[in-house]
């Protein structure tokens, strides 16, 4: 899976605007937008500026279902 990262922000896109980091934590990571690698490869240049899409592969956490 890919994701979008803005590089001047130091954050990535969800579907409600971009995640925050609030005393250290990143929030908003369960909201990111997905692409596939096809998906990526075709919107590439339909990125806003300073943005680009990054390998993001799933996580499974022991804690979490």
């Amino acid at each position: 899976m890919y994701v979008i990262k803005s590089n001047l922000r130091n954050a990535y896109l969800t579907y409600d605007g971009w995640t925050t980091i609030e005393k250290g934590v990143l929030i908003g990571l369960q909201n990111v937008i997905r692409f596939t690698k096809r998906e990526s490869e075709l919107n590439q240049d339909k990125l806003p500026f300073g943005s680009v899409f990054v390998y993001f592969p799933q996580r499974r956490w022991k804690d979490m279902k």
